[in-house]
């Protein structure tokens, strides 16, 4: 039973560009980081979502809860006051400027807000109007489409050059394998049979590693399971 005429938060986040992430990819050694990818967005949502949950502010409250992270969203509820929203304003400028950098703009997290108190437990109040609980959905998911029109906006604003800067590449400069992306940054992953070097960015060789790390998990637990005397395996 949630509290009855207190400020709340309904926040939000959306994932956007999942399918491109994942799939667009330029060479033969995508396969090696197809499983990583996937778990990487999964671990990042639940990161960005337990990000906002476990600032101080919101946790010295008594409302915190995460009600779904999954499927490339999630959604909670907290405490509202002026410094929790300034607080998550921040976050959010944040993680959207750490994003652009470690992914170079593949993907983007929206993460929106809205103000609300429940009337009851199936009536909320948003601007001083009675609507069902459904629109605290129906209104993140608009703002979502709206902020898919202002991808990086707030890094725009905070750090112009990050984005549009002259990216020096070319010549020596390597090209990540998965990506074909052109970076300095990129580091050696793995060498095929004829011994040449396949060379990726940091961020797709954690995505790699973190694929093989979860193969391994999933087979480690296939060998300890039981046999089945009927099917005999």
């Amino acid at each position: 039973m949630h509290e009855i005429n207190k400020p709340l938060l309904f926040i939000g986040g959306d994932l956007n560009g999942i399918q491109n992430f994942i799939y667009n990819v330029s060479s033969k050694k995508a396969a090696v980081s197809l499983k990583g990818r996937s778990a990487w967005l999964n671990t990042y949502l639940d990161k960005v979502c337990r990000g906002i949950i476990d600032i101080p502010a919101i946790t010295a409250g008594t409302t915190k809860e995460v009600i779904y992270c999954s499927g490339g969203k999630f959604y909670a509820i907290c405490d509202d006051n002026s410094t929790i929203r300034h607080l998550i304003d921040a976050y959010i400028i944040r993680t959207e400027s750490e994003l652009w950098i470690e992914q170079n703009g593949q993907i983007f997290i929206s993460i929106t807000y809205t103000p609300f108190i429940f009337k009851t437990e199936s009536v909320v109040v948003i601007d001083d109007k009675e609507y069902s609980i459904g629109e605290l959905w129906r209104r993140t998911n608009a703002e979502f489409n709206k902020k898919k029109k202002r991808k990086f906006c707030n890094t725009l604003l905070t750090d112009y050059d990050s984005l549009f800067q002259v990216r020096r590449t070319g010549g020596d400069v390597r090209v990540c394998a998965i990506t074909g992306i052109e970076s300095p940054g990129c580091v050696k992953l793995e060498e095929e049979d004829d011994g040449e070097s396949i060379w990726v960015l940091p961020s797709v060789k954690k995505q790699v590693e973190l694929g093989r790390e979860l193969r391994k998990n999933i087979s480690r637990l296939f060998r300890s399971m039981p046999k089945n005397p009927i099917l005999g395996c």
